[in-house]
Formats: structure tokens, sequence, C-alpha cells
């Protein structure tokens, strides 16, 4: 995959892959092929892919009426975009999520089935930067995030308004002032709307 562009939302981007041994493994385990995608953006809006934290559908059931070869291979390549492996390499000048934005945007992300596991992902934000790893898996009922980061040199003020004051209103980002530097570690369940 050369130079494939796409346009999701708000958000532009270009993308470039390949996956090994494609039509070899189609017939036999397509939920062991790996796609492994390097994409670019000049800008990427999170809220038009907040979706994938909706609630994760049931297996559909297998039909048992006689099938042709095109329908097996369309039911393999469907099986292998849903059970198989994806890694993104992702760059981007800014990154966007309602009032969050953060600039040069380096991210390796592995998507695997209903979980998507943050190698590493780093940026610039609030006079800072930020480094962040962890977890993300989709449920049924909610989802269970787990992120460990660290932040350095940013900004209170700016950061505390880019969560909307992470849900509270006792320390705000009109009452606070300086930088903050932190190891934060994060295990929580999100809504389908984060």
């Amino acid at each position: 995959l050369k130079s494939l562009k796409a346009t999701v939302g708000h958000s532009s981007f270009t993308m470039n892959g390949y996956v090994q041994n494609l039509m070899a493994m189609l017939n036999l385990n397509p939920e062991q092929l790996v796609i492994d995608l390097s994409i670019t953006c000049p800008s990427l809006d999170l809220g038009d892919f907040i979706s994938y934290a909706k609630p994760a559908a049931g297996k559909l059931a297998v039909k048992t009426t006689p099938k042709n070869k095109i329908t097996k291979v369309t039911e393999n390549t469907d099986r292998m975009l849903q059970d198989g492996k994806t890694k993104l390499t992702v760059t981007a000048g800014e990154l966007y999520y309602k009032k969050f934005k953060a600039t040069q945007v380096k991210a390796s992300l592995l998507m695997e089935g209903n979980k998507v596991t943050m190698n590493e992902v780093r940026m610039q934000h609030a006079g800072g930067t930020a480094s962040v790893k962890g977890t993300l898996v989709n449920g049924a009922r909610t989802n269970y995030l787990k992120i460990d980061s660290r932040l350095t040199s940013m900004d209170i003020p700016r950061l505390f308004r880019s969560f909307d004051n992470f849900g509270q209103d006792a320390v705000t980002a009109v009452n606070t002032k300086g930088q903050l530097s932190a190891k934060i570690g994060i295990a929580c369940e999100l809504t389908d709307k984060a």
C-alpha cells in the first residue's frame, strides 16, 4: 500500500504499509496476519475516531450455506481485519480532542481484536512534553483504560483548561499557576463517549 490518501471526518491522512504473504495466508489462518501501517497527517481530530470506544458488537453467527470461492475470500478478509493484528506508526503535526491540542505527535500502536496497545506515544502540549504507554480494551459495557504517562514542564493552567479541569471544580485553571512535571498512572473504565 503506497500513498493511500483518506479522509475521516475532519482528519485527512496518508497511509503506507504492507501485509506479508496475504494470498498464501488468506485461506489458512487470516487472523494470524499482521498489517503494518504508517500514517502521516497534518492534523488529526480524535473525535473522528471515538466510535472505537463504543460497546463491542457480538460475533456474527457463522452461516452454514454453501459458499463459492469469492464469498469465502471475502469472509476471510473480514476475519483478517477483525481478528488480525495491525501495527500503526502515526505521525501528526497536530492532534485535537475537544479542548485538547498537541503538536509534534508520534505514536506506535498495536491494534489486536478489541485491544489497542500504546507502545509509545510522544507529543508537545501546554508548553511541555508528554509520553504515554498503555492499553485500551473495548468491552461490552465499558472500556478498560490503563496508562502510564510522564509529563515534563507543562503549564498547569493550560493543562487544566485542555481537560475541562479534569471534571472537578476545587482546583481549576483559574486558581493554578506554574509548571508541572509528573509521572502518572491511571487505570479506569470509560463509557462509549469517553
